[in-house]
This record gives C-alpha cells, sequence and structure tokens, in this order.
C-alpha cells in the first residue's frame, strides 16, 4: 500500500495510547501526551504550517512541469522566454481543479506523473485517470481482450484502438488546465497557453505527437501487464494519427464567436495579443483600409484580396470570399452609403461587382 497523504496515526492499546506522525520519510513515535503538549506549542504548529507550504509547493512544480512538457510539443520552438513569476504558475496551480485525491487503499499514485511502480492493470485504467469524462462521453480508448498463459497468470491485449476517444483526449486534460479547439475560418487548431494567457496556434502534425506521447507514457507503465505491442505498431501508424485528428476537427470545433467579441478569448499569434474586443476582422478592414477616392474603383476581387492579406498581416481570421460579399455590401452601404455595383471595369476591361469612388489604402 502506498501511503499519499498520512498525517498522525493514532494507535490504542490495551495499557494506553499511542501516537505515530509521518512527515517526509521518517516515522516518529510520541505518546498521546507528548502529542497533545507539542500541539500547544507555537513552535510546532509554524513547523507544521512549514511543511504544509514545502508540500503543496512540490505538488505544484510537479503539475507544473508535466503541463509545460505536454505542452511544449505544440509550441513551436521560440527564443528562451523570461522566467515566469511564482504567482503566476501559483494562479495556474490554483485555478485548475485538484486531480488524483485517491484514498490510501487506491493502487494509484497522487503523482500527477505515473512512475514505473505505479500499477495500472490495462490501457484503460491509464486513460480514466486523466480523461474520465471523454470516456464517459466516447467510451473507452481501447477494445481489450484478457490472454490467459495459466492459471494464475494473464495479459491484458489491446485488440483495437477508438478513434473518437483520442479526438476528445486532445481537447485537453482539464486537471492540467490543457484547452484544444479547432477554428474553422482559419483551419486550424489553437491551445491555451498559460505562459502567455492566451491561445496559441498548433498544427495537426504537433497533436499527433500528443496522442504518441501518451501512448509511450501507458507502454511504459502497463508493460509489466499488458501486451503494448498493438499501442505502439497500430495507433502510432500516420494513418491512424491523421484520422484522430481528422475527427478532432469535428469534435473540437469552434464557433467564430470563440475568439470575437465581448466574451471572445485572447490570442497570442507571432509574438502579439490579439484583443476580440476589437471587433471582426472585416470590420477592421473596413475602417482602416477602404477610403472614398472620387473617381476610383474598387472591384470586389481586389477588395478581397487585400483583405485576405490584412488578416494574414494582423493575425486575424478571414472569412470566404462569399462571406465577405455579404458583410461588405451592408458594412459599406451603411458606413459610407455606397453602393455594390455590376459595371465595375476590371483590369480585363470586363464588368464586374464592386463599388465606384472607393479605394484601398496601402496594406499595413
Amino acid at each position: 500500500m502506498q501511503l499519499s497523504k498520512v498525517a498522525v496515526q493514532l494507535t490504542a492499546t490495551t495499557t494506553g495510547g499511542g501516537l505515530s506522525s509521518y512527515s517526509g520519510h521518517t516515522l516518529q513515535t510520541m505518546s498521546y501526551l507528548e502529542w497533545s503538549r507539542s500541539a500547544e506549542d507555537p513552535h510546532y504548529a509554524e513547523q507544521r504550517a512549514r511543511e504544509k507550504a514545502a508540500e503543496l509547493s512540490s505538488k505544484m512544480w510537479e503539475k507544473w512541469a508535466e503541463s509545460e512538457r505536454i505542452l511544449n510539443l505544440l509550441r513551436s520552438i521560440q527564443p528562451t522566454a523570461a522566467k515566469l513569476p511564482e504567482q503566476m504558475i501559483e494562479k495556474w496551480y490554483h485555478s485548475n481543479p485538484k486531480s488524483h485525491e485517491f484514498s490510501l487503499t487506491s493502487d494509484i499514485s497522487e503523482s500527477f506523473i505515473p512512475s514505473a511502480q505505479t500499477f495500472f492493470r490495462s490501457p484503460n485504467d491509464f486513460f480514466k485517470r486523466d480523461f474520465e469524462s471523454q470516456i464517459e462521453t466516447f467510451g473507452k480508448p481501447f477494445f481489450e481482450q484478457t490472454v490467459y498463459l495459466r492459471l494464475d497468470s494473464s495479459v491484458c491485449m489491446p485488440v483495437s484502438s477508438n478513434p473518437f476517444f483520442f479526438a476528445a483526449m486532445l481537447g485537453g486534460n482539464a486537471f492540467l488546465g490543457h484547452q484544444v479547439v479547432f477554428f474553422p475560418p482559419e483551419d486550424r487548431f489553437y491551445f491555451l497557453d498559460p505562459t502567455v494567457s492566451a491561445f496559441r496556434p498548433t498544427t495537426a502534425e504537433k497533436l499527433q505527437l500528443v496522442v504518441k506521447h501518451y501512448l509511450c507514457k501507458c507502454a511504459h507503465v502497463c508493460s509489466h501487464s499488458v501486451n503494448v505491442k498493438p499501442l505502439m505498431d497500430d495507433v502510432c501508424r500516420n494513418q491512424v494519427l491523421r484520422d484522430v485528428t481528422d475527427k478532432a476537427k469535428i469534435i473540437l470545433e469552434a464557433d467564430r464567436s470563440f475568439f470575437e467579441g465581448a466574451d471572445g478569448k485572447v490570442r497570442y499569434i507571432d509574438g502579439k495579443l490579439l484583443n476580440p474586443a476589437d471587433g471582426p476582422s472585416h470590420l477592421q478592414f473596413a475602417a482602416e483600409i477602404i477610403a472614398r477616392q472620387q473617381g476610383a474603383w474598387l472591384t470586389l476581387s481586389e477588395a478581397y484580396s487585400q483583405y485576405a492579406l490584412y488578416c494574414r498581416q494582423k493575425g486575424l481570421s478571414n472569412m470566404s470570399a462569399p462571406e465577405f460579399k455579404s458583410v461588405m455590401t451592408v458594412e459599406i452601404r451603411q458606413s459610407m452609403n455606397v453602393k455594390l455595383r455590376h459595371d465595375v471595369p476590371s483590369e480585363d476591361a470586363k464588368q464586374t461587382l464592386g463599388w465606384k469612388n472607393l479605394a484601398c489604402l496601402a496594406s499595413v
């Protein structure tokens, strides 16, 4: 049995009582009278407070280190960042659920990092530890079979994997404060990065590395009772991982309001924070780039090309050409009182859709 939380242990016998306290790796035994006197001693209370603070700090840094191991798989290589203030890490730690608060009789350690001694009877036990809600929604990660070697010996055999679970798992470990979404307007994934308190873009290939990370860790801690070959040979195949990230695009899809409006999330792209309160990209484009110019002609296709360039330079999400035509027709008519025409001359001397007396300023 692994003892994870033992503060004091009161023992009673027919002749009297005694008390054992566990601190660190040293077991100290004292009489009940000694314990009651020490409990009234302010120095003893201070010592217990220091021990509790040290235990909390140890758990916090262990949890932060495990979180960073996974998030570093999603980040691009960047210049070495300044060390984060400990207060920021403490805020991150206290804002997330406290995981793995198991009883003393549990076979599973409360540590955030499963060790070689951590006991998992099957891969499904391993993933249930951090992703129970995903299992409840999409089912267990593996369909398993028990193979009996002898009457008193058996091995768990993962028969096939559940790609829907792994796609949902990419949404993030809630106990570590992780969150991943797919943003269709930009056709890319974003993950919540606590080092900048914002969502950073990432790729499907990097998310596939996260799946491999969990599978390798699962194989390591389950190798004593599980045939781990299918974990590495079958699930880690490129075609299987691509299927997982394709399904994740559907399961983790976020609509446009996720990053826009008063309640939108902040993004961090190319070293810049994008404030969701700045408004939709087409409104920013209309206000900054489109201007009145007597005698000028602005075609719809030119306006959309400049809009797409503007969004790339600003790190904004751009809409499709049909959607741009719909919203910009309304915006320019309302803000500039100019209607969309069908007789605007294009570069090939043909008439096309556009506006008269409007032009695009030099893009930023």
